[in-house]
C-alpha cells in the first residue's frame, strides 16, 4: 500500500529497521525528508514526528556558548 506524505504529498517509503526494533512504524518523504509515524497495525494517516512540529528550544534559543561570541581584538 503506497503512503503518501501529509506536506508535500510525496512518496514514501518505509525505514524497516528502525520500524523493526519499534513500535510504530517509520517512513521518510522521498521529496521533502519529513519523517512520519504510524502505529504499527494502524490504518489511519501518517503523523509527523513531534520533534518536527516544533521548533526544539536549541534551535530558538539564542546561543549563549563562546562559538556565538563575537572575537575581541586586543
Amino acid at each position: 500500500m503506497a503512503h503518501f506524505c501529509p506536506h508535500c504529498q510525496g512518496p514514501t517509503k518505509l525505514l524497516s529497521v528502525l520500524s523493526d526494533i519499534s513500535v510504530v512504524d517509520y517512513y521518510v518523504c522521498e521529496v521533502c525528508d519529513h519523517v512520519l509515524e504510524r502505529p504499527k497495525g494502524s490504518i489511519g494517516t501518517l503523523q509527523p514526528l513531534a520533534s518536527q512540529t516544533e521548533p526544539l528550544a536549541s534551535q530558538t534559543a539564542p546561543r549563549t556558548d563562546s562559538a556565538s561570541r563575537t572575537p575581541t581584538v586586543p
